[in-house]
């Protein structure tokens, strides 16, 4: 997972996306939810990959199962990982990336992604602050939709 960040991000290493994607998906076939939204959002953006809105929505929902799946059998997983995925699909559903456009349900799923990011920076983690930003603006533009 951190090779696969380091390699996305060319920290350390000369950037390719191509080994990024390597480590991402060992990390992922093992369960590990940052490499899977990662790897869901690369294909989201096209980034390396043939952009494919529907498999990257796809990729997010399994995230969704594996945490819930988490919780139901009481194993750790990071707060931040449902915050992240709980955002990603609420702005899936609300910019129609792979789903129907349903702003009801986006602003549920924003809206706990925000409750979320408020647990991971009450906790002291502070640099998820731009994140929670960025879901709060969207739940503001849920809202105006919703208005009109």
């Amino acid at each position: 997972q951190k090779l696969g960040f380091c390699y996305y991000h060319g920290r350390g290493v000369a950037q390719s996306y191509e080994m990024a994607y390597r480590y991402f998906l060992k990390a992922a076939l093992l369960g590990y939810i940052p490499s899977m939204i990662k790897i869901a959002d690369m294909y989201r953006d096209g980034t390396h990959l043939k952009q494919d809105p529907f498999y990257a929505f796809e990729l997010y929902q399994a995230c969704k199962k594996l945490i819930l799946y988490k919780e139901d059998a009481q194993e750790s997983y990071d707060t931040v990982d449902r915050a992240k995925t709980w955002f990603r699909i609420g702005e899936c559903i609300f910019k129609g990336i792979g789903s129907l456009i349903n702003y009801t349900e986006a602003l549920e799923y924003c809206q706990e992604a925000l409750e979320y990011y408020d647990k991971c920076i009450a906790l002291g983690e502070p640099y998820y602050a731009s994140d929670r930003q960025r879901c709060a603006k969207l739940i503001e533009e849920i809202q105006d939709a919703l208005k009109q």
